[in-house]
């Protein structure tokens, strides 16, 4: 099945103020049959300015917890986004680097994959990767995707991080990562 074939649900990761009213992290268009539960935290610290013609700001600084849920498999996956406001693109791509040069360097981690990644007309970074944890009291490995995307529209850098321990489950689920990663919208496009 083609990807043009496929059916999606548009979420959107948000948060409603009485005063501020919808502060937008981003959009997410899912692969059925996935879906966002569980928002079980989120902060907003600075919102970017109005943009005339849109019901919502977007979160320039702040974070958010949710649950990414197979509903065919019924397995859930920690998701959590990140923002950070860069004003310049450069300053976003040295932090980026150093990121990425911090979780390759880490003695605890097993690299899977690390590249390029396009997402709504930006050059992102992927990177996959094995965390090994626990060895006097067992196991505890936890598998981990992260996308770096720094969007020049609304200069954020948006940081992704989908994980969980039940590493078989998410080998096999690690396409659909990839997928839903090529779904996310950023910024507004102008009509």
């Amino acid at each position: 099945m083609s990807l043009e074939d496929k059916e999606f649900n548009e979420f959107h990761l948000a948060a409603r103020h009485p005063l501020l009213g919808v502060a937008v992290y981003a959009f997410l268009k899912l692969p059925r049959p996935w879906s966002i539960v569980d928002v079980s935290d989120a902060e907003c610290d600075l919102l970017n300015r109005d943009v005339p013609g849109l019901e919502y700001r977007w979160v320039a600084i702040g974070y958010i917890n949710t649950a990414l849920v197979n509903l065919e498999s019924k397995i859930a996956y920690r998701l959590k986004l990140s923002i950070s406001k860069f004003e310049k693109e450069e300053d976003a791509e040295a932090n980026i680097e150093k990121e990425l040069r911090k979780i390759i360097k880490s003695k605890n981690i097993e690299l899977i994959e690390s590249r390029d990644f396009e997402v709504g007309g930006h050059t992102a970074k992927y990177v996959h990767y094995l965390k090994r944890r626990g060895l006097i009291f067992g196991r505890r490995d936890e598998m981990v995707v992260e996308l770096f995307l720094y969007c020049e529209k609304t200069s954020r850098l948006l940081r992704f991080r989908i994980a969980s321990r039940d590493v078989d489950s998410f080998s096999r689920d690690v396409d659909s990562f990839r997928e839903i990663f090529r779904g996310v919208v950023c910024h507004h496009e102008e009509p």
